[in-house]
Formats: C-alpha cells, structure tokens, sequence
C-alpha cells in the first residue's frame, strides 16, 4: 500500500510540474536569437522564405514539448513570430512574451488576445521601458500564435493545466467497463448442485 501511495504522490507531482515550460534561446548560424520553451526538444531546422525579409541567414526551427509542437523563427530586421498547437486544449494558461521593437500581436484560436505598438500615438501602445508582459488566459485554449514586426521577441515562458477531457464521457467510458466487469464476473460463477 505504501508503494502504491509513493507512486500516485511521485505521479501527481509531475502531473502538476511537467505542463509549466520556460524560455530556452537558441543562436542559429546567421546570429539571430530565437526562444523556444525550456525542455522542448527541436524536431527540425528550416530556412525562411526571402519574402520574410531577413536574408539567406534566416532560420526557424519546429520543436516539441509534453502536451504540443511549435515552430519559430525571425531575424532582428524582418520580426519573429511563433506557433504552439497543444495536444489537448488547455485552460489557466499563463505565459510571459518578450516584446519586440515595433509592433507585437499575440492570438489564441485565431483572436487576438494582445496587441501593442511602440507608437505613442497607436490606439494601443505597448507601456513605455517595460520589455515583457504577463498574460493569463482562462481558456480553453488550442493554439497560440505570436508576431512581432522587428526585434527579438517571443513567448517566453508558458504554464498551463491541460484539459482531462469530457467528464460525461469519461463516466460513461468508466460505468461502461465496470459493466462489462459484472457480466463477467456472474459468468464464472459455478451453479451449486443439490
């Protein structure tokens, strides 16, 4: 019994640790910084269209984490930008974006969450000194998608609780084997001779 609570409490404690992921940078050739969350493992390196407007040195890079993939890139003249699907949508998600020199826009599902600009005049300035923000989502939330005009920029720390699934279904699922577990068990039953 003892063991069994040693794994569920050694269980719970990764389940709780494991979704909270932190910025890794990553040099490419041409010098140009990019963030990647701490402990996301980088599944391919792929060069940037011209279009992009960072020249033959521009780099991206896919990565995967625990519960999604991404894939990031920029360069210091032409911007970042970077997307992250999750396996399962998430809820409370907190992350922290370092802003870029110009124009940054954070969506989640394809709405724009965060927007600012370093005009002063712009609807929606970014605040003057500060280089990062702090946002939460309550979600549920798929996917995240982040640009930035110029400058190095990013998500750079992500921390999230990944959604169990349907509870309905999952009761369902469940009374349907315990179910089948009864009707077994009533099978093997011997009948008693008189």
């Amino acid at each position: 019994m003892r063991k069994l609570t040693v794994t569920l409490a050694i269980a719970l404690l990764m389940f709780v640790l494991a979704p909270m992921a932190s910025a890794d940078e990553i040099t490419t050739p041409g010098g140009n910084l990019l963030i990647i969350p701490d402990g996301s493992q980088v599944t391919s390196v792929f060069i940037l269209p011209l279009g992009f407007g960072c020249g033959l040195s521009a780099i991206g890079v896919d990565f995967q984490f625990q519960d999604g993939t991404g894939s990031t890139g920029g360069c210091f003249n032409g911007g970042d930008f970077t997307s992250i699907v999750f396996t399962v949508p998430v809820t409370d998600l907190s992350l922290t974006l370092l802003l870029g020199a110009n124009a940054n826009e954070l969506s989640a599902d394809g709405a724009t969450v965060f927007e600012c600009f370093f005009f002063p005049s712009s609807p929606t300035p970014c605040p003057e000194g500060v280089q990062t923000i702090d946002l939460t989502l309550s979600g549920p939330v798929s996917a995240l998608s982040w640009d930035s005009e110029q400058g190095f920029s990013g998500i750079e720390s992500l921390s999230f609780t990944a959604d169990a699934g349907d509870p309905p279904t999952s009761s369902l699922i469940l009374l349907g084997f315990g179910l089948i577990g009864l009707l077994a068990s009533s099978r093997r039953k011997d009948p008693v001779c008189p």
